[in-house]
């Protein structure tokens, strides 16, 4: 029988959009409802744009969020479970340049009742490479076309959720593209579920598996 995802204290109050997406991933019948970005050049401008960041030093400073983040998916916050990319990769210079906007990929084990994390200024798709790679060397008898595979039955071993992370408020995307790259969590009375400021689900796997391979507009 597969164990349900669950979260410790999830009734607290003061962290109801974990309660609300708990309620969600546990009613694995339910799906979230996204809909698809048309083209648009702008958009895909502005969340692809680059600018000089120091990764190693904001890597501290989305402490918080990410912890928010691993705890709302019952992910633990170590190397095994968790991988947060380095733009800098050996480089000495304080800053160098990357995606402006930060972002996270998150897959969840339903079955072993085991979070997965990925963050960085880098694409979700590679992010998702990477939880895969952790999966897979926690898990012998799994492989990469086995999670995909997990993610696309009526009722999933694998949920891979996307999203993006900002500490200033999402300045460097704006509201009017925040909008169209937010698509939330939709609970059982087709309400929004609206997660904390310093984060926000652009897709998951529980609509489409188009969702996870970057086909479905320019949430990538």
């Amino acid at each position: 029988m597969e164990k349900k995802f669950s979260l410790e204290n999830a009734s607290n109050p003061a962290n109801d959009y974990k309660t609300q997406i708990l309620s969600v991933i546990n009613a694995l019948e339910k799906r979230i409802r996204v809909t698809e970005v048309p083209p648009n050049t702008e958009l895909f401008a502005t969340v692809h744009q680059k600018k000089l960041v120091d990764a190693r030093k904001e890597a501290i400073e989305f402490g918080p969020i990410r912890k928010d983040i691993c705890q709302t998916f019952a992910v633990t916050d170590d190397p095994e479970h968790s991988y947060v990319f380095d733009a800098h990769r050996g480089s000495l210079d304080s800053s160098v340049k990357q995606r402006a906007i930060r972002c996270f990929s998150v897959v969840f084990d339903t079955l072993k009742h085991e979070g997965y994390y990925g963050e960085g200024r880098t694409i979700h798709n590679m992010l998702l490479n990477k939880i895969i790679e952790l999966i897979t060397e926690r898990n012998a008898e799994i492989t990469e076309d086995a999670v995909y595979e997990g993610m696309g039955t009526d009722t999933p071993r694998f949920i891979f959720v996307k999203g993006f992370m900002s500490t200033d408020d999402f300045k460097e995307l704006g509201d009017k593209y925040r909008q169209e790259q937010e698509h939330p969590l939709i609970d059982e009375q087709g309400k929004p579920i609206e997660t904390a400021e310093g984060w926000f689900i652009s897709g998951s796997s529980l609509e489409d598996l188009k969702t996870i391979k970057g086909e479905s507009g320019l949430t990538s």
